[in-house]
């Protein structure tokens, strides 16, 4: 039989208890690089620096580069910029953005996670036009650094997993995963389902203000090998948003959390539909990883 999947939006046909913080685990084996803050005008998590030594801060590969980083402000922040015309599928001016992965840095061994979390803020500007869909970070995970780096795209594997976040039309947030199993993919998505890319789950169950800095917290828990019990939550200034349980992230040992996905783009799609319809941007700042559970 096919695992069960619970999904929690805040939304007036759940439960109140969802609004209130919900708090995570500690103890003596919690591992956090740059713990970020979560007030808009503190300094706390990365970037630290606009200069090119701040990457290895935070286990930073791929196609990251120092010009991403600018003072905005007066706190290094990462700028993702979407030229008009730029989306996942574009030619000219191409994809934009940003696309790099990061582990967190030194201070964090995800090699024996068995939950970790990932916290950031965004800010979309006054103004700023978000058309049909655009990326954003998330964590992402797999039998080994390649096979995890490979689901997104349209590409699904099922020794990897990613839980990247979206927006949609007028800023509409949801939780945008590609998960293990085609059926598994099929069960959880309660929104735009596609077997060929992710699951949109949650869409609408909060949307980003233009102006305003949004916290994201994003964990992820592992499931136990031979069992479906692996977890994706995701709070949005502290509070509960979506609750994904019930899900097998990974088939054996290999399995591991690697590390967050640092995207940013409009789309993805082949189609120009979904295209940045100005010059825009959008800032970055305070990320954070964090172990909070580890494997025994």
């Amino acid at each position: 039989m096919l695992f069960s999947t619970v999904l929690l939006l805040a939304s007036s046909t759940v439960s109140s208890v969802l609004a209130a913080p919900i708090p995570f685990k500690r103890n003596v084996n919690v591992v956090v690089a740059r713990a970020a803050n979560t007030t808009a005008s503190a300094s706390g998590g990365w970037p630290q620096s606009t200069g090119a030594g701040d990457r290895s801060s935070f286990g930073i590969s791929g196609g990251f580069k120092e010009t991403y980083v600018q003072d905005v402000g007066g706190q290094p922040t990462l700028v993702g910029n979407y030229p008009k015309g730029s989306y996942a599928g574009s030619k000219d001016p191409g994809i934009a953005g940003f696309i790099f992965e990061a582990a967190g840095g030194p201070d964090v061994n995800l090699d024996n996670a068995k939950e970790a979390k990932v916290s950031y803020q965004v800010q979309f500007p006054e103004g700023f036009e978000f058309a049909l869909a655009g990326k954003l970070p998330g964590l992402y995970g797999g039998s080994d650094p390649k096979t995890a780096g490979s689901c997104a795209g349209g590409h699904h594997d099922d020794s990897c997993w990613s839980a990247r976040l979206m927006w949609r039309e007028n800023g509409k947030g949801e939780l945008y995963a590609y998960l293990p199993t085609a059926n598994q993919h099929l069960a959880v998505c309660k929104g735009k389902c596609d077997v060929k890319y992710g699951a949109s789950i949650g869409t609408g169950s909060w949307s980003f203000k233009p102006g305003e800095w949004t916290q994201v917290t994003e964990r992820v828990k592992l499931n136990d090998v031979g069992k479906g019990n692996g977890e994706i939550e995701i709070l949005i200034g502290g509070e509960r948003k979506v609750f994904v349980d019930q899900l097998t992230l990974r088939g054996d040992d290999k399995g591991r959390i690697r590390g967050i996905m640092v995207h940013t783009f409009f789309g993805g799609s082949s189609k120009p539909d979904f295209a940045s319809p100005k010059d825009q941007k959008a800032y970055f700042k305070d990320f954070a990883l964090e172990v909070t559970e580890k494997l025994n």
